[in-house]
């Protein structure tokens, strides 16, 4: 199911409302409204459901948040950010599986995957019916990174490409994707990444220093969870392929064990019965004899499978793993696919010409497109240090020679152009010499 978005603002909040464009939004699934709108799934948007002339539309809270495609405006990315980045994707998808709803009904195109700037916690909306890849959107997510990792950084190029390959390949799943990224993170990368964004409750059990489990978790009762979901196919928990689910629980051990012993002694008892008399001495040792022997042989027998399986699970896991400590292998990979795709992973800058003149004169040039403004030093074009400008407030790009065009980035105090004031992330043409107002700034557009 496709659907429209329009945003607003009220009195308190921002909204992003995804809506059916057939119309059918009112037979949308009921249990996955349910879902959404009664319970606080960690890594979605808080949602509410609002119907209209019979259409359900989904409004999305997206105050003081941004989608990445703001957020990354200006590229220079590392491994560190798209680590985060992806784990928090895998991280929200993992918690709403545990309410049963459908991976692929996640909305992860880069325009509605929300980010708390603050602490790089994403925020994804989920749209019942939309029914989309979950495979082929991160392969779009991380196509999207690739056109802004930093070309100067080995490791974001490790980190960005090497998911990218992984994430195309045949044999994808939860648990490789968290490989490749632990191996590739050093270990002071994952403990300080641990410290700044989970210093909350855990939700998981953790164990060591090993960031990426203990971003993603590894939920004491998974183990239950799973098996009660083991004919679940989808990209990030379909392991079956990888050997798990042969491996005997200690239970079903202990219940051969007792089987093997009771069926051996009484064997015993009826050779011994056969006379008339019983020596119950023999048979207690004889007995105790045959139980070590049980257990030692049974759990002779666990080791083996145990050992089968790790066996048999590192080699498949060996055979897909992505190398990625081997530099000239990397370089080589990296710039092929940046000849192919010119397009995707060059940014294109220039000298535009067009200035903005702020009220005390001052003249600011103009000197590529996008041109964002806000206060957020790193992420902009222009900062403005002050109270009244959002992170990212407001972002200019080109129309033709003489127009450009205006977008708010879901500002708290908005912009305006002349006395109108802008929407949430709404867009409009600006002509030379009209004036935009962004908090308590105002500049004029000219051209040089």
């Amino acid at each position: 199911m496709e659907f429209a978005v329009e945003y607003i603002k009220d009195m308190y909040s921002n909204y992003m409302i995804l809506i059916p464009v057939d119309g059918n939004g009112y037979k949308t699934d009921t249990y996955a409204r349910k879902m959404l709108t009664e319970n606080d799934i960690s890594g979605l948007l808080t949602c509410e459901i609002r119907t209209y002339d019979m259409v359900e539309k989904y409004y999305y809270n997206i105050s003081s948040k941004q989608p990445i495609i703001n957020v990354f405006e200006k590229g220079q990315i590392d491994e560190i950010q798209t680590s985060k980045l992806i784990g928090n994707i895998m991280l929200a998808i993992k918690e709403a599986k545990k309410y049963m709803l459908s991976e692929e009904d996640f909305v992860l195109t880069p325009e509605y995957v929300y980010m708390n700037m603050s602490n790089f916690e994403v925020g994804l909306c989920y749209f019942p019916g939309y029914n989309k890849s979950v495979k082929e959107q991160l392969s779009g997510v991380l196509e999207f990174l690739l056109e802004r990792v930093n070309h100067n950084n080995q490791k974001a190029i490790v980190m960005a490409y090497g998911l990218y390959k992984l994430i195309r390949g045949d044999e994808v799943s939860f648990d490789n994707i968290e490989e490749f990224m632990n191996r590739t993170l050093n270990q002071e990368d994952a403990s300080l990444l641990h410290n700044e964004q989970y210093d909350r409750e855990p939700e998981f059990e953790t164990a060591g220093n090993d960031y990426i489990t203990n971003m993603i978790g590894d939920n004491g009762d998974e183990d239950e969870y799973d098996a009660e979901n083991e004919n679940t196919n989808g990209l990030l928990y379909d392991n079956k392929e990888r050997g798990e689910g042969k491996n005997i629980s200690d239970s079903k051990m202990i219940g051969l064990a007792v089987g093997v012993y009771v069926v051996v002694m009484a064997g015993v008892y009826l050779c011994l019965s056969k006379g008339g008399r019983i020596n119950v001495g023999l048979l207690l040792c004889i007995g105790f004899t045959l139980l070590c022997a049980t257990i030692a042989i049974v759990m002779l027998i666990r080791q083996n499978i145990i050992y089968k399986v790790k066996e048999e699970t590192l080699c498949k896991v060996q055979e897909n793993e992505v190398v990625y400590d081997e530099e000239n292998y990397w370089q080589e990979e990296y710039t092929a696919l940046e000849d192919d795709r010119t397009v995707l992973l060059t940014q294109q800058k220039s000298i535009t010409g067009f200035e903005l003149i702020g009220e005390d004169g001052e003249r600011i040039k103009i000197k590529e497109f996008p041109f964002v403004i806000g206060k957020l030093k790193e992420k902009v074009s222009y900062c403005i240090n002050d109270v009244t400008i959002s992170r990212l407030h407001a972002k200019l790009d080109e129309y033709d020679e003489d127009t450009l065009l205006l977008t708010d980035l879901n500002s708290t105090n908005g912009t305006y152009v002349g006395e109108k004031k802008l929407k949430s992330n709404e867009v409009v043409k600006i002509n030379m010499h009209e004036t935009i107002t962004l908090g308590n700034y105002s500049f004029v557009l000219i051209k040089e």
